[in-house]
């Protein structure tokens, strides 16, 4: 405890010039940080925010006021040190007072705290991020909190209060309809314009036991088509290109396709920062979708298998529900490992699409 107050009192007497943000992991993550970008924004007036990122992660901050700018750097591309080396140049140059710049370190991989060590600024991280102790100030990375909370921790040692931290939520800037907008998300929109309601579904994750089935998706998009009091709702399947396949698959086995719109592979980061914001309900995974429809404040039926909501990524949206089955096998792994360990895969092949049905059905209902 001595420890941890001789840390605040290193970093809390800092006015901050430039926060520089380090978050290179997964496009859910780089989303749920935004809400910590927001409150840095407000406790520190006139801060230049920098945030250390992916392409995709540079992508979907694009048009976020809070964050001033975004360094890529491609962490499985090329030599470490010389992509240190870039990025330490770059930034040098984009910062408003060198000495008063500090680094905070959401990501607690070992790549991120020697980039940090090397950029060398004052700077702050989790006591349970690897190498951590590179660094300067480290707090505790409470588990019980939400990821977007959990983001939001090290301005703890900028003095920011712990009750300011537990309310952040993450928000993204939807994307202007411009010449670089796909005829695919016009589409979308204009389905709102013919006064359909839009239910998005993001079938696919990384993770294949983070994945409701094939069938109970198919099952889910024929329940919705054929219910009277859902006729005006507009299914609208969401994915990568990793994801054409499967949601092809869905989308084969659903009649009046006018009413199913498949967007897999044909979408952009710009083009959902359109079609988010138009959604009315989605229905995804364990997955970035989740967060995406978070950051847009898109109410959300998320569906848990190999995982728990009390990890940390539940759906943050109001009017937002979570389904999944009560087994004592669960949660089996952090991420979801590819297949079952015990060979069964209840979580996910027991879950009836009625079930997803009803929850789908009261959301959408209160919303109308």
């Amino acid at each position: 405890m001595e420890r941890m107050r001789l840390f605040i009192s290193s970093l809390s007497t800092i006015k901050p010039s430039d926060i520089v943000w380090i978050q290179t992991a997964f496009l859910g993550d780089v989303i749920l940080n935004t809400g910590a970008f927001e409150l840095a924004a407000r406790s520190f007036p006139g801060v230049r925010q920098h945030v250390i990122t992916t392409g995709v992660g540079a992508r979907v901050l694009d048009g976020l006021e809070s964050v001033h700018s975004c360094l890529i750097f491609e962490k499985r591309k090329g030599n470490f040190f010389s992509a240190s080396r870039r990025t330490a140049s770059e930034l040098r140059l984009r910062l408003k007072d060198p000495s008063r710049a500090v680094i905070l370190q959401p990501h607690r991989s070992i790549r991120s705290s020697l980039l940090s060590r090397y950029l060398g600024f004052r700077s702050a991280t989790y006591f349970e991020s690897n190498l951590g102790c590179l660094g300067g100030a480290r707090v505790p990375r409470v588990g019980v909190f939400h990821e977007a909370v959990r983001a939001a921790l090290p301005l703890e040692l900028l003095g920011v209060s712990r009750e300011a931290i537990v309310a952040v939520r993450p928000r993204l800037a939807a994307a202007k309809i411009d010449h670089s907008i796909s005829w695919q998300a016009l589409l979308v929109k204009k389905k709102v314009e013919s006064g359909y309601k839009l239910v998005g579904m993001a079938p696919g994750s990384q993770w294949g036991t983070k994945r409701w089935t094939v069938d109970g998706y198919a099952e889910l998009c024929r329940k919705i088509v054929a219910s009277p009091e859902l006729s005006k709702c507009c299914i609208v399947l969401l994915g990568g290109p990793e994801e054409i396949a499967l949601c092809e698959d869905i989308s084969s086995r659903v009649n009046l396709n006018e009413r199913v719109v498949n967007l897999a592979g044909l979408t952009a980061i710009d083009d959902l920062r359109v079609v988010f914001p138009l959604l009315d309900l989605l229905v995804g995974n364990d997955s970035s979708p989740v967060q995406f429809a978070s950051a847009f404040n898109v109410p959300t039926v998320a569906i848990f298998g190999s995982t728990i909501p009390s990890m940390g990524f539940g759906p943050l949206a109001e009017g937002s529900q979570v389904v999944q089955l009560p087994l004592p096998c669960r949660p089996c792994s952090d991420h979801g490992p590819e297949t079952c360990p015990l060979g069964h895969f209840k979580c996910m092949r027991e879950l009836g699409a009625d079930r997803v049905l009803e929850v789908c059905r009261s959301i959408l209902q209160s919303g109308s």
